[in-house]
């Protein structure tokens, strides 16, 4: 079992870098109360399987479970309050969350996967008005950076676990972002939502690993109806200001009509593209190029229960068949899903 005092030996080590830091990501308590955190922002469940994918990033051990959330929030009276959140917690950047729930649709997007998930160490979180909201972290390290298949590719693995050690102390992550809310004069755009964000990710044996986070939420004219857009980017390996490395990059749109009271039905579309074996293997060499639809019909049962029925199609947009068995090569992958959640 993962036990939580695994976390203090890594913040020990990392919170003297703090003062050092510039930028940040903002606490998902202060979204603008319009549904919008009930699609950006999750129930922070402390458990998780980790024989599902999703849930291989909280531990590298033998134990059933991983500790999702393990840290302490504490507030200084600096300004309006500077908040820090110390010890192990997930990655405060990205459209999507681990907790599918709380997520517009039940599968993860393309973005989710090339996006780090777990963090030790501090994030410092200060508003600076009701517009404006920054913060700035620093953690154990995000990603090892191991031979893909075919021996010329990368292969990123989330090595950001409560019990991950690197083995070297200066090998840290640093993070910064801002987050914008439009103010109550901004008309219809009133409490929509921008977010930027940066991670640098130093990687043993290898260069650092940066990733890049931008996304929004808004209203539409629409009555009921809310659009967000989310992009994510990845890239390693640098020579001075060029970067040469594996790279990939997702763009996803979002739209969310709450239908009744009851109903809500959720599409994302998306695309994906990166260099080879960031999400499949070619062994012809090509990019990674897909596309995605998914339509998700949401029904709350009764109080804490939601039901789920899902419609996913991706299409592999190089023509290489990356679906369906090797010897029977597909462009297109089809999923219909059912499920039915209980949040406690």
């Amino acid at each position: 079992t993962h036990a939580a005092s695994d976390v203090w030996p890594q913040v020990a080590g990392v919170i003297g870098s703090l003062g050092s830091l510039l930028g940040g990501w903002a606490d998902d308590s202060d979204l603008p109360d319009i549904d919008i955190g009930d699609v950006v922002a999750g129930v922070r469940d402390t458990l998780g399987r980790v024989n599902d994918p999703h849930f291989q990033a909280f531990a590298q051990g033998n134990s059933d479970f991983g500790i999702k959330e393990a840290n302490v929030v504490l507030r200084t009276p600096v300004g309006s309050g500077l908040d820090f959140k110390i010890g192990y917690w997930e990655n405060p950047n990205g459209y999507e969350t681990f907790d599918a729930g709380s997520n517009p649709n039940y599968s993860r997007s393309y973005g989710y996967y090339i996006e780090p998930k777990q963090f030790t160490g501090v994030l410092a979180t200060y508003r600076f008005s009701q517009v404006i909201q920054a913060a700035a972290g620093v953690a154990n390290t995000g990603w090892a950076i191991l031979p893909g298949a075919g021996g010329n590719t990368v292969l990123h693995v989330p090595m950001n676990g409560i019990n991950s050690r690197s083995g070297l102390d200066g090998l840290l992550t640093y993070m910064g972002s801002i987050a914008i809310t439009a103010p109550e004069t901004a008309g219809f755009l009133k409490g929509a939502t921008l977010y930027g964000g940066i991670i640098d990710s130093s990687v043993y044996h290898g260069p650092d690993v940066l990733n890049f986070y931008v996304g929004g939420t808004m209203r539409t004219p629409i009555e009921n109806v809310l659009a967000g857009v989310a992009y994510d980017g990845r890239v390693n390996g640098h020579s001075g200001t060029v970067w040469n490395g594996a790279d990939a990059s997702t763009i996803a749109g979002y739209l969310i009509w709450n239908a009744g009271e009851k109903v809500r039905l959720n599409g994302r579309v998306e695309y994906a593209t990166g260099s080879n074996n960031s999400w499949y293997y070619y062994s012809s060499g090509d990019r990674n190029k897909m596309l995605g639809v998914t339509a998700t019909l949401d029904y709350n049962m009764w109080a804490n229960v939601l039901a789920r029925l899902e419609f996913r199609w991706d299409h592999d947009l190089t023509g290489n068949g990356m679906f369906n068995d090797p010897t029977c090569p597909d462009n297109n992958a089809y999923s219909l899903t059912l499920n039915a959640i209980y949040k406690f």
